[in-house]
């Protein structure tokens, strides 16, 4: 990782309502050692989905795939000072930031900031269930009656400590490790986005999960947030962002010999083309757009919404929507159909590998034989792999409960039409 510069800081975190904790911050902030982000930045929820999605992988799918947990938590603590560097004007000692949802978060915390003063504000029960993390506590009546005097408290504690030892951080390299050497699969769900993703890295040049599906860009949306950008600054985020996920992707490229390019899968990305256009703009971005009757019907066999064949129509309407709306901002950018990946998937791989800029070879062309028929979806998929299996399947009324929803952009597409 980018080295640090000699001066350090000390993170305080408080565990607290928001009414409990704007009070301290207000106190704080009028201290000249202190810096209070504003608007709060409330690093440790916006993490939360980072730090569950690890914990739940176990290892073996979303961001724990990429990485180890020891390199993860380094990864996010820099990311936290990056994010709060902003604020760290001459002369401060400490970062003030809040939680106002401890009582679930706090068993991460130590693993982000092991060097951070906890404060817990609230009443017994809840001090009493993040107690294991917690330096100092107060009841939330107390702080409440004299936040002054609370704020006090807590300035001679962490004061009281040695050298604060929080890094911090010199700004991201200007330059990107994946730099151009991005590859993202786009689509909405049970439309090929998984079988595309295998094909494309039956490179040797393109490396990537087994599934694809690492979550890491849903997962850092919420330090997209407007108070986030506000607080940090946008260029402080978009570089904090690409580093962090540099940091982890990078580790695929070493796991496969030869790769030089990654890829990445996640059906959820199709609702964070922003971010994406401004974090990642180098990229390669594909589109894999499947007949909605059939994407509807295969996520209503593999339990969506209870099988609610609307709410899956206005899912897919959504997904691909968003795609094409969101199109634009994407230099790199290709839109292909399930239904010609199915038809010849030697030729359409052919082309976007030379699209992407890898080196056509007979290892990759053999490779890619193994994966043509594969069945990777693991969700109860409706007979063999296909098109138009929502004509042998699906009764005129449930056809006509998607295309309420649906007809629009099937028509837009070219799904409806004299071929019906």
């Amino acid at each position: 990782m980018t080295g640090s510069r000699a001066r350090s800081y000390r993170p305080v975190i408080v565990l607290a309502d928001d009414a409990s904790a704007g009070r301290l911050e207000a106190s704080l902030s009028r201290r000249p050692e202190w810096a209070v982000p504003r608007p709060r930045l409330d690093l440790l929820a916006a993490f939360g989905r980072l730090l569950w999605g690890f914990e739940t992988g176990d290892g073996s799918a979303g961001v724990s795939s990429l990485t180890s947990r020891s390199r993860f938590d380094l990864a996010l603590r820099r990311l936290a000072d990056l994010l709060v560097a902003p604020w760290l004007a001459a002369g401060t000692s400490n970062v003030l930031d809040a939680c106002t949802d401890g009582a679930r978060l706090a068993p991460f915390l130590r693993s982000v900031w092991p060097d951070a003063v906890v404060v817990a504000v609230g009443d017994a029960a809840a001090i009493d269930a993040v107690s294991d993390v917690a330096d100092l506590s107060f009841a939330t009546a107390e702080v409440a009656a004299n936040r002054d005097e609370a704020a006090g408290r807590i300035a001679a504690y962490v004061g009281a400590r040695p050298e604060p030892v929080g890094a911090l951080p010199a700004p991201p390299a200007s330059t990107s490790r994946l730099g151009g050497r991005l590859v993202v699969v786009l689509g909405a769900a049970r439309s090929g986005t998984t079988w595309l993703h295998r094909m494309l890295s039956a490179h040797p040049q393109l490396a990537g999960t087994e599934t694809g599906e690492t979550w890491l860009f849903p997962d850092i949306a919420p330090l997209w947030t407007t108070k986030i950008r506000q607080s940090a600054g946008e260029t402080v985020v978009v570089g904090a962002l690409r580093e962090f996920c540099d940091e982890l992707l990078v580790g695929l490229l070493s796991e496969a010999r030869g790769a030089t390019h990654v890829c990445e899968k996640t059906p959820a990305t199709v609702w964070r083309l922003p971010m994406m256009a401004r974090v990642f703009p180098d990229a390669y971005y594909v589109h894999v757009v499947r007949d909605g009757r059939d994407a509807v019907l295969s996520m209503a066999h593999s339990g969506f919404a209870d099988g609610d064949l609307t709410a899956a129509a206005r899912t897919w309407v959504d997904a691909v929507n968003r795609v094409r709306q969101g199109s634009s901002a994407l230099p790199n950018f290709r839109e292909v159909r399930y239904e010609q990946l199915f038809d010849d998937p030697r030729e359409l791989v052919g082309q976007l590998w030379d699209w992407i800029g890898l080196t056509p070879s007979a290892e990759a062309s053999n490779l890619l034989e193994h994966r043509i028929g594969e069945r990777v979806t693991p969700l109860m998929p409706v007979g063999d792999i296909g098109v138009g299996k929502w004509r042998a399947v699906l009764s005129p009324e449930q056809r006509r409960e998607i295309e309420a929803v649906a007809a629009p952009l099937l028509s837009e597409l070219g799904y409806l039409g004299a071929a019906e």
